[in-house]
């Protein structure tokens, strides 16, 4: 959907697509698998999504990480991105089995997933999370569901917390990287801070108290950056 947009015009689609949490929409899932195979824009995981997705299949997040995504640098932002892999032979995702997805069963999809066919985003204004409904798709005009229970259903309430540190990591780390125009030095910022953001995490320990420590590293790793490019220029 965004692939061809620039930033303000997926911004201007965003706002423009706003549903309010007691609004209502209507969408029933065919059971296709369509959403999961040759997706226009690929599914963008946060920190806490490989975290939740490494704990249920009971492996280190740079395990599956390694296995089931690729890095990429984002085009804007030059945030360190991870997107998950597509089978190359027939577009499908990676964690695609036999037309059911493989997460599904312990309830630890992507958001992007789960949201289906809702979207969110942060709006940096006031600091609050919006969501959206994405038009003209497949499973459009099916049954009604207000957007409260939907996301009840999906238990998005309970990860609000997870998604607060998440954007604030983001947000620090775009103010850096998005001034980066060098991608010797994109790539060498990101890969330093990769680490921290998706995989310094122990599946035995919460989340959140994990995740503001590596932001206190983020953090270190962003002033360290600060000196070095006061020496060496941007």
């Amino acid at each position: 959907m965004f692939s061809n947009m620039n930033v303000e015009e997926v911004m201007k689609y965003l706002k423009g697509h706003i549903i309010g949490l007691d609004d209502t929409f209507q969408f029933g899932c065919k059971m296709c698998g369509s959403c999961c195979r040759n997706r226009q824009d690929p599914i963008i995981l946060s920190g806490y999504d490989l975290y939740r997705i490494s704990k249920y299949l009971n492996r280190p997040a740079s395990e599956v990480a390694d296995k089931y995504c690729s890095f990429v640098i984002g085009t804007d932002s030059h945030l360190p991105i991870l997107t998950i892999k597509e089978r190359e032979y027939d577009g499908s995702c990676s964690f695609l089995r036999k037309g059911r997805c493989e997460l599904h069963a312990g309830n630890v999809k992507p958001v992007v997933c789960g949201l289906y066919p809702l979207g969110r985003f942060y709006m940096a204004d006031d600091k609050a999370i919006r969501y959206f409904f994405q038009d003209g798709i497949c499973g459009n005009g099916g049954e009604t569901h207000k957007v409260r229970d939907w996301l009840n259903d999906f238990g998005i309430n309970d990860l609000d917390d997870c998604a607060d540190i998440w954007n604030k990591t983001t947000m620090l780390v775009a103010e850096v990287t998005c001034k980066i125009m060098d991608e010797t030095r994109q790539k060498m910022l990101a890969n330093a801070l990769f680490h921290f953001m998706y995989l310094n995490f122990n599946m035995d320990e919460d989340y959140i108290p994990q995740a503001e420590r590596n932001y206190e590293k983020i953090k270190e790793v962003l002033e360290m950056w600060e000196v070095f490019t006061s020496v060496y220029g941007t």
